[in-house]
């Protein structure tokens, strides 16, 4: 499942929250904190993430404990969370496909996912 974020066609600009625009992130979950909060759980596929968001690695929102909940830790390899309502505001598109059969890799790229 993939989910692309709107823009001119210049991925090294980024928006107010730090993705990059005319890029395609993966989608690799969603979870439900404790505290009621609904996350999706995305990764860049460059690896390294400047997504800067409520919920980002670095957010305030954090606490130890609901970090465990959802195994964040803390490392730069491009996977982060964003809230569903964030989620909802800045992707354009989300595509998603169930039968995988014949594709070869000059369908797709997957990346350890």
């Amino acid at each position: 499942m993939t989910a692309g974020t709107a823009g001119g066609g210049n991925h090294d600009v980024k928006t107010v929250i730090g993705l990059a625009e005319s890029h395609a992130y993966t989608v690799l979950g969603c979870a439900i904190l404790s505290n009621g909060q609904k996350l999706v759980k995305m990764r860049n596929p460059w690896s390294s993430e400047t997504f800067k968001g409520d919920w980002s690695r670095n957010s305030d929102k954090w606490t130890p404990e609901l970090k465990a909940e959802v195994g964040e830790d803390g490392a730069d390899d491009g996977v982060f969370f964003m809230s569903l309502v964030d989620f909802h505001s800045n992707f354009s598109s989300t595509s998603i496909n169930l039968d995988t059969t014949g594709m070869h890799n000059a369908y797709i790229l997957k990346l350890n996912d």
